[in-house]
């Protein structure tokens, strides 16, 4: 039916200038044969880029080009890891000849490190650099053995010595923030981050209408109402200053509460909230996350899961996905982060290239409601 129709482009370039990622081809090795036609590799790391350095806040101060996750850069092509190379031909009376690689100058970040190469006859004699027609190998190659930054807690403990709790720089993705290192001492300590209680709260409302196919208030927040105090057995609010983060995975743990403050109730996991309040759509169940001042937002396509029955949701999401506020509820319903996903993190590097090109951290990025130092418990009626 649509053959002679014009079918629409299914793909075009896109601009990937403000992309923080690149690929990064090293120098090529040592051919694989010493004489004929043989094969080269070399290492293509991701790394972020250079020019991310600039006007960046003390926060997002950068190590140079440290080398990333190669996920990252997946959606760019990747130069090529290996090609065809001679180094000598096999009838040729002379040749090079070069030793093994030395160490590396530095044993973290970019260093150089250096061979042996002469110019031999073919019983093994030293001679004159000019009779080897072919091009000479190299004598010295950049080289790279880790990062200098730590990834985690208990890499930084491994490296300093260290076994003082307190807030540390780490390396995310080529980009430093400060988590603050727990248990230091232990075998494997713990990284939280931390947060503004005032916006990180996870609630299960505890009231119950006594009327519960209504919604009064226009489904506003109103202790007033006419309700009974027995409703989700669960209910509670509790309040974060720091949310343990797995820093491997970049994952939350959601139900870490060392520095947590319970307000009433019992403790509710991080981004969950619920209620037992009415049988209409009348959530009021409300949990806020806000990482924007981290420098870290949540994935994309991170979605919440209801539980309950007649559970109603509405999730959020501000600042690129940097603050998310859900208000959920039911008879009795809730709202959890996906189960087998949970909830994920990554850098804000929308929030770091408007930071990089000139703006404040503090700019609304999306233009809603929730802009500047708004108080998001005041916009809630919270």
């Amino acid at each position: 039916m649509c053959d002679m129709a014009r079918a629409p482009t299914s793909s075009r370039e896109c601009d990937t200038s403000n992309c923080p990622y690149e690929w990064v081809p090293g120098d090529w090795q040592t051919c694989s044969k010493s004489c004929g036609e043989g094969v080269q590799t070399r290492d293509v790391r991701c790394r972020r880029k250079d020019n991310f350095n600039t006007t960046i806040p003390i926060i997002f101060m950068l190590e140079d080009e440290p080398a990333v996750p190669k996920e990252k850069c997946e959606m760019f092509p990747k130069p090529n890891e290996s090609q065809v190379c001679e180094l000598n031909p096999c009838d040729s009376e002379f040749k090079w000849s070069f030793g093994p690689w030395g160490e590396c100058s530095k044993n973290c970040g970019q260093g150089i490190r250096r061979r042996r190469v002469k110019c031999v006859a073919n019983d093994g004699r030293r001679v004159e650099r000019v009779k080897c027609t072919t091009k000479k190998p190299r004598r010295t190659q950049y080289c790279f053995e880790r990062n200098c930054l730590p990834s985690t807690c208990q890499e930084l403990k491994s490296l300093s010595g260290k076994a003082k709790d307190g807030n540390y720089t780490v390396l995310l993705d080529g980009f430093t923030i400060e988590v603050y290192c727990h248990q230091m001492n232990s075998t494997i300590p713990k990284a939280y981050l931390n947060v503004n209680p005032r916006t990180n709260f996870a609630e299960v409302y505890g009231k119950k209408l006594i009327y519960p196919h209504t919604c009064p208030f226009n489904g506003e927040r109103n202790d007033s109402c006419h309700c009974s105090d027995v409703g989700d057995a669960s209910a509670g609010l509790t309040r974060f200053s720091k949310v343990r983060i797995d820093l491997l995975n970049r994952k939350f743990h959601l139900s870490d509460y060392t520095f947590a403050r319970r307000e009433y109730g019992v403790h509710v996991p991080y981004g969950t909230a619920g209620d037992c309040y009415s049988m209409k759509e009348c959530p009021q169940g409300t949990f806020s996350i806000d990482l924007k001042n981290a420098g870290l937002k949540l994935v994309d396509d991170l979605n919440w899961e209801d539980q309950g029955h007649r559970t109603t949701s509405r999730i959020d999401r501000y600042y690129n996905n940097a603050k998310v506020i859900g208000r959920c509820g039911g008879f009795c319903g809730k709202c959890t982060p996906e189960q087998y996903k949970g909830l994920i993190f990554e850098v804000n590097t929308r929030l770091l290239n408007h930071v990089k090109n000139g703006g404040s951290i503090d700019d609304d990025l999306d233009d809603d409601e929730f802009s500047g130092d708004a108080d998001f418990e005041d916009k809630l009626r919270f």
